[in-house]
């Protein structure tokens, strides 16, 4: 892909493209996407800039071929097909690079490291990419068409990427929940809401690829790593805040009723004690009879997120540098 571009030029493959994707016939449209596609997840972000001046090229809500019945169905297919790429562009510019690939190729810790800030700019992006992708389904009504089969592998190998990058991002949010403030703490119920939603239609859609022979079974990932019953536990524990005069309820606030077995599982041992210092410097909080009768709750709470975190831990979603040179070799 890289040698296409060396050859024709950013600028006159995107053109080159764009032209020949103004055809009538749903087979030559849909291979110039996948051609779109494959350039962007395997050449240089520059021509994610160049798709910014492709006119209608990924703009094809009006196509429609009525040669056959067959037809309508994979003209269906094209629209969500570019819908999907056009977000993929769009995120990939925002962002400045595309972060699925980043964590293909330099492993999970580049995720690790992002701050609150970066995830609140970023998860919105991958999950609303991710969204448009779970649309698109294949017209199977008269069989597998090779054309369409090779897009919608293209689409798994970028299913299962976007689902890592969430998952890696959804483990650091929920990590340091209890050390958010309350505009925080929605937006991270908010956003491990949708995430659930997407991980059982995701996991649905994986399974008709398998059905249809394209996703071998042992690939697909942990789905029972996201529990519903976790919204539960966070709703509650936003609700608490709610309820509190002070808006920015943290973890240092919390020490005033829990056990210290109960904070190690929150924080480690270094942050612990500069949480321990920074308490001996700050007045009691004026909560702290609410926030002893909400011990048992805000405990229980705590001791859920741990269970969650650790098990994540071990599942397949949250990539070793072992498993993702493995990853990155297979999509």
């Amino acid at each position: 892909m890289d040698t296409a571009i060396l050859v024709f030029g950013s600028d006159n493959l995107v053109s080159a493209l764009a032209f020949r994707a103004k055809n009538e016939h749903w087979e030559v449209v849909l291979k110039c996407l996948i051609v779109v596609h494959r350039l962007l997840r395997e050449a240089d972000e520059a021509f994610a800039r160049q798709m910014n001046h492709s006119g209608d090229l990924l703009n094809k809500s009006a196509f429609l071929d009525q040669s056959t019945t067959y037809s309508w169905g994979q003209s269906k297919y094209i629209h969500k097909y570019c819908k999907y790429l056009a977000e993929k562009v769009y995120n990939t510019n925002k962002v400045g690079y595309a972060v699925e690939r980043k964590v293909a190729t330099k492993g999970a810790e580049f995720v690790k490291r992002y701050g609150r800030k970066k995830l609140r700019t970023v998860v919105p992006l991958i999950q609303k990419q991710f969204k448009y992708l779970l649309r698109c389904e294949l017209d199977t009504s008269e069989g597998l068409h090779p054309i369409s089969t090779n897009s919608f592998i293209q689409l798994i190998k970028d299913g299962f990427r976007l689902h890592s990058v969430l998952s890696i991002c959804i483990y650091n949010i929920l990590a340091s929940f209890s050390e958010c403030s309350l505009d925080e703490a929605r937006w991270c119920l908010d956003v491990y809401r949708t995430f659930v939603d997407q991980n059982i239609i995701f996991e649905d859609w994986c399974q008709s690829g398998v059905s249809l022979n394209l996703i071998e079974r042992h690939l697909l990932p942990e789905f029972g790593n996201f529990p519903e019953t976790l919204i539960k536990s966070l709703e509650e524990y936003v609700e608490k805040l709610e309820n509190t005069e002070s808006d920015n309820l943290h973890v240092h606030d919390l020490k005033d009723f829990l056990d210290d077995s109960d904070l190690q599982l929150v924080v480690g041992t270094k942050r612990n004690r500069k949480y321990e210092e920074k308490t001996k410097k700050v007045k009691k909080s004026k909560n702290r009879k609410k926030g002893k009768h909400m011990q048992q709750e805000v405990t229980c709470f705590i001791l859920n997120l741990h269970r969650w975190t650790k098990n994540f831990h071990k599942g397949k979603n949250l990539l070793t540098q072992k498993n993702l040179k493995i990853f990155s070799c297979r999509f």
